[in-house]
């Protein structure tokens, strides 16, 4: 995001004036913005504190539900025999409470990503307001000036890190990959909620009680994780990237964009992802419902089952 060219000051007359006397000191004016500029520094270290700390929980979080659940397996295989431990595994991965606590991981994480990215724009405001009054007032220069030409530009560090084309607040690609590294904990989980949401149906396969009511209970279950999650993202897309109109911003290299397209743009990525993700709903409803299809899994105690006793060398279901 940047401010808008409208709303930049008249930086062709430099020293600025008001800001120092004619011996050389500097005014009531100037301490002022100089007592402002370390208020925004401040604010600006705060927030980026809390940021860290609320990405440490994320990472808490997660490890402690995590870690209750290897101990739910560890636990659970003490009571079964050596051969069963994968199919043990296997039931407790793709089981209800499996999904169910994903989902949950997912919209807590979700939740965390909106105040994270809140926060952030706030860190942005504070940021442009030093690069673009501040440090031109004092300094003399802009980071929109030819650097080509002018060698020896000085700037400072807000402004630096907008210099050009390809510093960290203007290169498309080390936006788009700085990003994921945010966010790479979310995005994790929802991987990870959208596998168990597809191969849930199978779980039906490890228990001996096959039938559609267990099947319809199971679509239920998928259904309400999937809109739950779904949900809290729309709220992310919407909430999360919307900023004050003095700005304009940049969606994945595209813009200067008005900050409302932020409210179409995103919407629309969540409508192409959710119907994406829905398949992984609608097509094993189908193969549970109609019969069409049974994924086996090749476990031997359920490879047993499936002989025919009459003929030990044919599969019961041919």
């Amino acid at each position: 995001m940047k401010l808008k060219e409208k709303h930049k000051p008249d930086l062709s007359k430099y020293p600025v004036d008001g800001l120092t006397n004619k011996d050389g000191r500097l005014t009531p004016k100037a301490h002022f913005l100089l007592a402002e500029n370390q208020k925004a520094i401040k604010e600006i270290e705060m927030r980026i504190e809390h940021e860290s700390r609320w990405y440490e929980l994320k990472f808490l979080f997660l490890g402690a539900l995590l870690l209750g659940f290897l101990a739910k397996v560890v636990f659970d295989s003490k009571e079964s025999n050596v051969d069963r431990n994968s199919m043990d595994l296997l039931k407790i991965l793709y089981s209800p409470l499996t999904l169910s606590l994903l989902s949950f991981v997912c919209v807590v994480s979700v939740c965390m990503d909106v105040y994270i990215r809140a926060n952030r724009i706030l860190i942005y405001q504070n940021a442009i307001w030093i690069a673009e009054f501040i440090e031109p007032a004092f300094i003399g220069s802009s980071y929109t000036d030819d650097i080509k030409s002018e060698k020896n530009i000085v700037v400072g560090w807000e402004q630096f890190l907008r210099l050009g084309s390809d510093s960290h607040h203007t290169n498309a690609l080390v936006q788009m990959t700085f990003a994921v590294r945010v966010y790479l904990h979310t995005i994790l989980v929802y991987v990870a909620f959208l596998f168990v949401l597809f191969f849930l149906e199978y779980s039906e396969v490890l228990t001996p009680e096959k039938n559609e009511r267990r099947i319809t209970k199971l679509i239920q279950i998928k259904n309400l994780s999937f809109w739950i999650v779904h949900l809290s993202l729309l709220i992310y897309a919407l909430c999360a990237h919307l900023v004050p109109m003095t700005f304009e911003i940049f969606i994945f290299g595209l813009g200067p964009l008005s900050p409302v397209m932020s409210l179409v743009f995103y919407p629309a990525l969540w409508a192409v992802a959710t119907s994406i993700s829905w398949r992984f709903v609608l097509l094993p409803k189908t193969n549970a419902l109609n019969g069409e299809k049974k994924i086996r899994l090749a476990l031997p105690s359920q490879a047993k089952s499936d002989r025919d006793p009459v003929n030990p060398d044919r599969d019961s279901n041919c």
